[in-house]
């Protein structure tokens, strides 16, 4: 009868479905006047448990924090709460699943290949409204980490890649401002599944790298904004993605593929590029309904490199498509 009644209830949650456990915990606060506050991020965050919400004030904080509680860690203004990692290592780490982060400006990670702003090593966390600037190598990498969602951040001026997914999977990439100098916006290697959705992404060497997903596949890569950057996209051995909606344009090449499988390309704006498409070995890529910069009424005949003959867009669009970010 319960889970019967549960059903009724809830009638759109899937079987399989995880949902998030509701624990409505206390608030500790760090930084301020309060008699009980906290000094430092890290002690509120040891003396935290699951469930809990660590409030942190406007300040500086130079620390290299690990979450691994379900926790709630807020900071009272993203421009004016400030975790630092004084050049060294991650600033934070996540290793716990449900770990929400928001409020915060997180800088100065260290230099090494796989540090960042934020690491994440766990399942359905959510990064949500921070600053993540000027972190050496990437601004978030997720690792071997599934379900979470990273949105309506302001990544700017890593000198590595903004956000980097490593065999990661399911993940959402939403509403982010990611920005020059940048050496990659978005990179994916040997991920599938993940969404990257309404992002302005400009000024970078690549803006969106897919790389290595022989069987990890399946990424959308819709409603965004691919500016400015050397290379608006490049697919490197991953298929099955879907490439739609976009305005892509300003990049001085706007994709690239090399040997790629499958991938399935519509409705985008590609205009102004000096060259819109460079294809290698790309022989299975669809393109369709793109705008290529004026009007068309014949197909737009695309080169492809290293592979058998051209490829076309059979049905070209006659204007721009109105897309809003």
């Amino acid at each position: 009868m319960l889970i019967f009644l549960f059903t009724i209830i809830n009638p759109s949650v899937a079987i399989d479905s995880p949902i998030k456990p509701i624990l409505i915990g206390n608030t500790l606060y760090v930084g301020g006047t309060g008699p009980n506050n906290y000094t430092k991020i890290q002690d509120a965050i040891e003396n935290a448990s699951n469930g809990d919400t660590v409030y942190v004030l406007n300040g500086i904080y130079i620390e290299n924090i690990v979450v691994d509680k379900s926790i709630q860690l807020n900071g009272e203004d993203k421009n004016s709460t400030v975790i630092d990692g004084n050049s060294n290592d991650f600033v934070i780490t996540i290793r716990k699943d449900w770990v929400n982060i928001s409020g915060f400006t997180i800088q100065n990670s260290g230099n090494e290949f796989d540090n960042a702003g934020i690491n994440i090593y766990s399942d359905y966390n959510t990064i949500h409204n921070n600053n993540i600037i000027l972190n050496e190598e990437n601004g978030l990498h997720v690792l071997n980490s599934n379900f979470n969602i990273i949105s309506n951040n302001e990544i700017i001026n890593i000198i590595g890649r903004g956000i980097k997914l490593s065999s990661s999977n399911n993940n959402t990439i939403k509403d982010n401002i990611i920005s020059s100098p940048n050496f990659t916006g978005i990179e994916l290697i040997n991920s599938g599944d993940n969404k990257i959705l309404n992002n302005i992404i400009l000024n970078n060497q690549w803006g969106i790298v897919i790389v290595e997903s022989y069987f990890n596949n399946n990424n959308t890569i819709k409603y965004n904004v691919i500016s400015k950057n050397k290379y608006g996209i490049c697919i490197v051995n991953s298929r099955n993605n879907n490439i739609e909606f976009n305005n892509i344009y300003y990049n001085f090449i706007g994709i690239e593929l090399h040997i790629a499988f499958k991938i399935f390309i519509r409705k985008n704006n590609f205009f102004l590029n000096n060259r819109q498409i460079y294809l290698f070995s790309g022989s299975d890529c669809i393109f369709d309904l793109n705008y290529w910069n004026r009007p068309r009424i014949l197909p737009k005949m695309i080169w492809n490199y290293l592979s058998f003959g051209p490829k076309f867009d059979w049905h070209p669009a006659k204007e721009p498509y109105d897309i809003e970010v």
